[in-house]
């Protein structure tokens, strides 16, 4: 009987002293350098002209407020103006205020209305604070709103007297 180990072809590299990390090490690899094609004129042009284009735009747009520099800045706004806003803005706070409170009444007493005078004052209570508190945020909305709006006023018309 023959043995398997006869029958088994020889190993071709069993005779070669193979040390990869040895020539990897000692190795270099050389790529060609890259071929970057000239870049076309016409196209450099439009794109320089498109940057410098946008540069401007961007700058107009940050100095869009600002007086030039050849004018007067003194400010001629009088100072009714000043009050009249300051005015509106403290009738404003105070029509919050007064809102808001009769929104509490109204719903404490908003069980007598409906013929429920057996309500705890804690149910007339929660029921007003929860109308207080919704009015309170639709009221808090429009305050705010008009408050900007008086703010934006008062600056559009200072830069119309300046310039």
């Amino acid at each position: 009987m023959q043995r398997y180990s006869d029958k088994m072809p020889e190993d071709p590299y069993a005779n070669i002293d193979l040390r990869i990390t040895e020539n990897i090490s000692s190795s270099e690899i050389v790529f060609p350098p890259p071929n970057i094609p000239p870049r076309n004129i016409i196209v450099q042009q439009r794109v320089e002209r498109l940057s410098e284009k946008f540069a401007n735009m961007e700058y107009s747009r940050m100095t869009a407020g600002l007086p030039s520099l050849g004018s007067f800045t003194r400010k001629t706004t009088s100072g009714f103006s000043d009050l009249r806003c300051m005015n509106r803005q403290f009738l404003m706070v105070i029509n919050f205020v007064l809102v808001v409170a009769g929104s509490f009444v109204f719903g404490y007493f908003l069980s007598d209305i409906f013929g429920q005078s057996h309500a705890t004052p804690a149910q007339r209570v929660v029921c007003g604070f929860s109308l207080a508190l919704i009015v309170f945020f639709a009221d808090l909305y429009f305050l705010l709103k008009n408050v900007d709006a008086c703010d934006d006023t008062q600056a559009l018309l200072s830069n119309k007297r300046l310039t």
